[in-house]
């Protein structure tokens, strides 16, 4: 896989304290890595709790101080209007499609 191409991983269903820690060993080999960046593919998300939300922040903190980028895609419509009401897509871009936030964060968009 070439350097720059988005690293995509898939969230699980639900995303809380007790799920956490199997997610970040999925991540966290990917936020120091070489590469522009990581799409977090949210579609399979049903459940996202503060815990969940604290962590992707905490994430896209850590690699835009890398001057990487961390992009969130395929929101399901609870997801979705969770990011929207606590301003989430504020500080982390959102897309509809896969393809769109890849070139995102490669840069080509």
């Amino acid at each position: 896989m070439s350097t720059n191409t988005a690293i995509v991983l898939r969230t699980p269903d639900d995303l809380n304290r007790n799920t956490l820690p199997e997610f970040k060993e999925l991540v966290e080999p990917h936020v120091d890595a070489e590469g522009p960046g990581i799409v977090l593919d949210l579609e399979p998300l049903g459940f996202v709790n503060s815990t969940g939300l604290g962590y992707i922040v905490h994430v896209g903190k850590r690699l835009s101080e890398q001057g990487r980028r961390v992009a969130l895609a395929r929101p399901t419509k609870t997801v979705e209007k969770l990011i929207l009401m606590i301003g989430l897509n504020r500080v982390l871009p959102v897309f509809k499609h896969l393809e769109d936030a890849s070139r995102h964060v490669e840069g080509q968009a």
